[in-house]
């Protein structure tokens, strides 16, 4: 029985798919391989671990695009007609698709690596419900943006649709404003690094050691012993002073003296001062301490003084009460008398 051309010309076009699939599945196969064996070895020489981590997570897109490309080439060989354009639209979708899908590893095993770097840096627990948030803020992007690509392939206008998300997206933002403006304080005290997981920091009338640095505020060990949370975005807005940062506390006092002592007994009142607060035991000797006579109150001659203690709370306090007792009774032993307050009343006799 003779087979009619058509017949032939349907099988030799079936005949040329199937080939091209087997290619196809050959190529996956082959790219699979590279990714599995000669990439990873490549990686392995480099002096980053970047690239040891990308190759196996961008194993699965690669293949996958492999596939959309062998399939597409494969289609062509079979006259479709009219249903080509959608084959056209269907192969647009699925590339984005799984270039949506290769974007969302990638930026996963970028986030995870930044993320740990952040997190060795802080020298402390980073909250894990910010590292979360981050990375599905991340998803949500991507995929987001997958989804319009894939409405706008598919033949609708995303212009209305784009509009409608920029309204709503403004709504939802300005409903959580004050919800933003502290996660996005987190990010910048993760970046910034203004203080660490243990530092001691001061601040408005807080003050206190940093315990934990969450998604929408930063817990403090208050003096007291109690917890104190303040919202992330009041670090942004405000000066905070980094105290174990620096290393030490400077501390500065004044002295009121009577009018009474000469030049040469204030001048000994000041050396003594120095004195006192350079043998005072936990006041570092670098910076120096330090005394100058400031100005001529009402009541006293006001000299002031000052030193340096260690950060750590216990050492600062323990030697900032030393050099305190120590000063008094270093110019009480020297009879210089300390000012205060009097007023003299004079009364006129008729």
């Amino acid at each position: 029985m003779e087979i009619p051309p058509t017949e032939i010309d349907r099988l030799t076009e079936l005949a040329w798919f199937g080939a091209g699939l087997a290619l196809t599945v050959a190529l996956a196969m082959l790219v699979s391989r590279l990714f599995r064996t000669l990439l990873p070895r490549l990686a392995s020489r480099t002096r980053t671990e970047l690239d040891d981590t990308l190759i196996p997570e961008m194993r699965v897109p690669a293949v996958l695009l492999a596939l959309l490309v062998g399939t597409t080439a494969s289609l062509h060989f079979l006259a479709l007609g009219a249903a080509m354009p959608i084959v056209r639209k269907a192969g647009a979708v699925a590339a984005v698709l799984i270039a949506a899908f290769g974007a969302h590893r990638l930026v996963r095993v970028m986030l995870a690596r930044y993320l740990d770097r952040l997190r060795r840096r802080s020298d402390g627990p980073v909250d894990d419900h910010l590292v979360v948030l981050v990375r599905k803020a991340a998803a949500v992007a991507i995929w987001s943006i997958a989804l319009l690509l894939v409405v706008s392939n598919l033949g609708y206008d995303i212009t209305s649709l784009v509009a409608g998300l920029g309204i709503g997206g403004l709504a939802v933002a300005l409903a959580a404003k004050d919800t933003l403006a502290n996660v996005f304080g987190g990010l910048v005290i993760l970046t910034d690094k203004p203080f660490r997981i243990g530092d001691r920091v001061e601040f408005d009338s807080h003050t206190g050691i940093v315990e934990e640095i969450g998604v929408r505020s930063v817990r403090l060990r208050a003096d007291d012993g109690a917890v104190v949370s303040v919202p992330n975005s009041r670090f942004v807005e405000t000066v905070v002073r980094n105290v174990t940062r620096g290393g030490r506390r400077r501390i500065a006092f004044d002295v009121g003296l009577v009018y009474s002592l000469s030049a040469e007994r204030l001048e000994e009142a000041r050396a003594l001062v120095v004195r006192t607060l350079a043998e005072t035991p936990g006041v570092l000797a670098d910076p120096a301490p330090g005394a100058m006579i400031t100005s001529f109150e009402d009541s006293s001659i006001v000299v002031r003084g000052w030193f340096f203690t260690p950060a750590e709370l216990t050492a600062h306090m323990e030697a900032r009460n030393a050099a305190f007792v120590r000063v008094k009774a270093a110019l009480d032993a020297a009879g210089v008398g300390f000012a205060f307050p009097t007023r003299t009343v004079h009364q006129v006799l008729a």
